[in-house]
């Protein structure tokens, strides 16, 4: 008798990857093996949780059945609307998902979690992690940079900001705000800074712009708030095979300064992937340990490439910046 529980903010993506299972906790009582689910919802937000319960042939004959969800602490959530919900006989073939509602923070701004249990008879049949905190707040400065004929890249920076903070960064508890948007133009650099910024490496193209933009701001690699230039052309390298590739942006890894470019993917996602490095986060493809996985091969992760990223992985939610 097993109750599976698959979240809707962190996904169950992890059950795909066989080493980054180690990460969630194991359920005892069931067999065969159940990994324990993650959930991050934000206060005042609601998250659905799939529900898939397989009931032993004396459980389905029973007419008193109650499967009871409850929190471990339960003035801190609501479970379809409830304090603690109950699944009987009458309503067990029409109950698909649970509508999970955050009340409350577990620990203010301290990065927390509960459980929700389901339990029958008396046993754990499942168990879901659940975390709220309050947001950190980050600043961010949009810088757009005119570099040709093409002038400055067009965003639409509230739909951007809005993106952050309720469809991707807003899972891991991080708060963006823009800082006043700036524009600088660098039409007028001399034919070495724009071999560097057109033709390159990393490395250059992210320097060019930065130390041209010292100028305009001493030691603006040095502030707690991020720089982010966004200009209006692609740029693509060889790959190990020797294939061009696009590259959405750069970032330097838990510190302010990266660049976005003209990429295939939406923008947004391209500047939630950035803002993830800022903020600590590596590719999965450099992570260590068993937590590494092969480029592309993430399901949905916001920090792997080529595939549609809209989920993290739980050690990401609490080993960033």
């Amino acid at each position: 008798m097993a109750l599976s529980v698959h979240s809707g903010s962190f996904d169950d993506e992890y059950e795909k990857h066989s080493k980054i299972k180690q990460d969630y906790g194991v359920l005892d009582s069931i067999t065969p093996e159940y990994r324990i689910p993650v959930l991050a919802i934000n206060k005042g937000k609601t998250g659905k949780v799939k529900l898939n319960i397989k009931l032993s042939s004396k459980a389905k004959k029973d007419k008193n059945l109650k499967i009871i969800f409850e929190a471990s602490e339960k003035e801190k959530i609501e479970i379809n609307n409830k304090e603690e919900f109950i699944v009987s006989t009458s309503n067990i073939k029409d109950i698909e998902n649970l509508s999970i509602k955050a009340i409350n923070y577990i620990k203010n701004s301290e990065l927390d979690n509960i459980y929700i249990t389901a339990k029958l008879y008396g046993k754990t049949i499942g168990k879901l992690k659940y975390y709220c905190a309050e947001p950190v707040t980050k600043e961010v400065k949009l810088v757009f940079v005119k570099s040709d004929s093409k002038g400055y890249r067009e965003i639409d920076e509230t739909s951007l900001l809005n993106y952050l903070n309720t469809k991707s960064l807003n899972q891991l508890f991080v708060k963006i705000e823009f800082l006043k948007t700036e524009k600088i133009d660098v039409t007028g650099f001399n034919e070495t800074q724009k071999n560097k910024l057109f033709s390159g490496s990393t490395n250059e193209r992210f320097y060019v712009l930065a130390r041209h933009y010292n100028n305009l701001e001493s030691n603006f690699l040095e502030k707690e708030n991020d720089t982010f230039f966004i200009i209006n052309f692609e740029y693509k390298r060889k790959n190990k095979e020797g294939e061009d590739e696009e590259v959405g942006g750069i970032h330097r890894t838990g510190e302010s300064g990266g660049v976005l470019f003209v990429y295939k993917d939406d923008y947004d996602e391209a500047t939630a992937h950035e803002l993830g490095h800022w903020i600590g986060l590596e590719h999965p493809k450099n992570d260590v340990g068993h937590r590494k996985i092969p480029e592309y091969k993430s399901q949905n992760n916001f920090m792997d490439y080529e595939i549609k990223r809209k989920s993290w992985f739980w050690h990401q939610l609490i080993n960033k910046n």
